[in-house]
């Protein structure tokens, strides 16, 4: 039944009774995990994992069954016709997996060869301290290099468009200039599409888009273009912005990055009213606080967040996301279940014995 099961709702949509897993998919509350069908393969994968051990076992047993199944002669203990035929069964099952340990394996677990544009790139990017992102036009590669110091941002994301044509024209305005060097955007890059998943045209990959791509980001005024990445193209925006940047000539500040909700900040020089942008897309739920005031994120430029400084002096504050609080508290809760789940087993463990 699980194998039936995992077969039906790993067809997704198709036929037969297709409407079944669009129907589940619009009703069902968290349903959408399953966008994409193939997930329910693990249903069937588990339904064999059992069946097959339980098929073997069941045979072995009728053949050990001299009431139930007398076919062999075999006198010597190890050399009987049971032994032969788990042998034979694991010379098989041997035989089906050859694959994975010939590296002949297709599709997810195909060993793929990183092309060397790429890590040439990664090598660049890596070795440069200060913060910045790199913008992918159209979007980015699988083999993309991303870190927490120097994220990567896919350019439909960023302008919210998969048109080619709008992303190239947003890039070429003042505005687009203005904008990517506020975002921290240090590189501009069109990837080299090694594996033809995204410059395509009815669904192949088109060299021609490709091309097409690179020469209009050349023709970008303020683009400097980077040379020594092969079939990459990286383009160098000039000045962008640091991760925390302020609109104040007087005010300087450092920050220390502790984890992707949390900053730590340093702040000299204030003035009231002065204010400290932060380069991530706005959520209200960013908190700037020291030990006398919280100051909760206003929007910059439609766009980023921004704390406005209520105080003259130097100080710390503590940059700080508030919905993880909700996680802590939930990763706490689910430790504390564990121990005593944990507890009641070896509880009534004892008490059997």
């Amino acid at each position: 039944m699980l194998g039936l099961l995992g077969a039906f709702l790993a067809k997704g949509a198709n036929e037969p009774f297709g409407e079944i897993y669009l129907w589940l998919f619009n009703h069902v509350p968290g349903f959408v995990l399953f966008r994409d069908p193939t997930k329910w393969y693990t249903l069937i994968a588990l339904s064999y994992s059992m069946l097959i051990p339980f098929t073997i076992f069941k045979a072995y047993e009728l053949l050990k069954s001299p009431q139930k199944f007398q076919i062999s002669n075999f006198k010597n203990q190890f050399f009987n016709f049971q032994n032969l035929f788990l042998i034979l069964t694991s010379l098989f099952l041997i035989l089906l997996i050859r694959p994975a340990f010939l590296g002949q394996l297709s599709g997810t677990f195909k060993s793929v060869q990183i092309p060397k544009e790429y890590v040439r790139l990664e090598q660049f990017l890596s070795s440069q301290e200060s913060f910045f992102r790199t913008l992918w036009v159209p979007t980015q590669q699988r083999f993309s290099y991303y870190s927490a110091k120097h994220p990567a941002v896919p350019a439909q994301n960023f302008f919210k468009t998969v048109e080619y044509s709008q992303i190239i024209k947003k890039i070429k305005t003042s505005e687009g200039e203005k904008l990517l060097q506020e975002a921290g955007v240090k590189y501009v890059v069109v990837p080299y599409d090694s594996q033809g998943e995204i410059f395509l045209k009815d669904r192949k990959y088109n060299n021609g888009i490709y091309q097409k791509t690179i020469n209009e980001v050349k023709q970008i005024s303020y683009l400097k273009h980077a040379n020594g990445f092969g079939k990459i193209a990286v383009f160098e925006v000039s000045n962008p912005k640091d991760h925390f940047w302020t609109t104040s000539k007087s005010l300087t500040l450092k920050y220390k990055y502790i984890s992707p909700v949390e900053y730590k900040l340093e702040i000299k020089n204030a003035r009231k009213g002065d204010i400290i942008i932060f380069s991530e897309s706005y959520d209200v739920s960013w908190i700037a606080q020291s030990s006398k005031f919280k100051v909760q994120s206003s929007k910059f430029d439609n766009k980023f967040n921004s704390f406005v400084l209520p105080a003259d002096g130097d100080y710390n504050l503590k940059v700080y996301y508030t919905p993880q609080d909700y996680v802590n508290i939930g990763m706490v809760i689910s430790g504390l279940t564990l121990v005593l789940i944990l507890g009641a087993l070896i509880y009534f463990k004892k008490r059997k014995i």
